[in-house]
């Protein structure tokens, strides 16, 4: 079940005045409490200032409108668990627009259409730019869909992890091994067979979005549905939380 935390009770004004503290529907972001990210990660949220959580991929983490994207799901997701967290990015919305439900923080780093690399050549910029305490990265399914092989995607997301570090050296990264889709089943398994060796190497958390995720979760069959969106939400969430240890 869903969980919709106090958040949802608030009238329109108050509600928007919530989600701009912590840093919801604006293209920028306040600056990172005093505490340090070691203090937001363990506490999530709740010492040291809001947790500042980076979603970061491609059109699966940006979306488009007629749809919330994960994001939504994971935000009352945190936010029901007692979390104080500030989505952050270097925009806001969906593609097109914005998300159906204004209830959550839309500031995400979700391009659509991007490849790893794409991504990798302005990571360290952003991250600078934002200063998350978490990045999350779903990315390799553009790469794919253009013919890259899954060794070469493989090596990119360790480049893009760098990139990252580059840009905040005491971030977390979780890295997910990606959601299935119709149209090169057998490339993104593939790829994900290497994400465990990627992390591996690089010393970051792995959440495997594949397990238990079908192409019935999709409306396109490569974008996630509601129940695809609640399924990428609960698992970043228990890796979120996974962190605080």
């Amino acid at each position: 079940m869903r969980i919709r935390p106090t958040l949802l009770s608030l009238t329109s004004p108050l509600l928007a005045l919530a989600l701009a503290a912590c840093g919801g529907g604006g293209g920028s972001d306040d600056a990172p409490g005093g505490g340090s990210t070691a203090e937001r990660v363990a506490s999530c949220g709740n010492a040291g200032g809001a947790l500042r959580i980076m979603p970061m991929g491609d059109s699966i983490t940006e979306a488009e409108t007629g749809h919330n994207s994960y994001r939504r799901d994971l935000w009352m997701n945190l936010v029901g668990a007692g979390c104080q967290v500030n989505f952050v990015g270097s925009h806001s919305g969906v593609s097109g627009g914005s998300a159906p439900n204004a209830d959550f923080d839309q500031d995400n780093e979700g391009h659509w259409g991007w490849r790893t690399d794409e991504m990798s050549a302005q990571a360290a910029g952003y991250v600078s730019g934002a200063a998350p305490d978490i990045v999350l990265i779903h990315l390799g399914t553009n790469d794919l869909f253009q013919g890259e092989s899954p060794a070469g995607v493989a090596q990119e997301l360790g480049g893009l992890i760098d990139n990252i570090r580059a840009g905040k050296g005491d971030v977390r990264i979780v890295l997910a091994k990606l959601i299935p889709n119709v149209v090169d089943p057998g490339a993104v398994a593939a790829l994900n067979a290497q994400i465990d060796g990627v992390a591996a190497s690089r010393g970051v958390s792995v959440v495997d979005q594949s397990a238990g995720f079908s192409t019935g979760d999709l409306y396109d069959g490569v974008h996630p549905n509601p129940t695809g969106e609640s399924k990428l939400a609960a698992r970043w969430a228990q890796a979120i939380q996974a962190l605080r240890s």
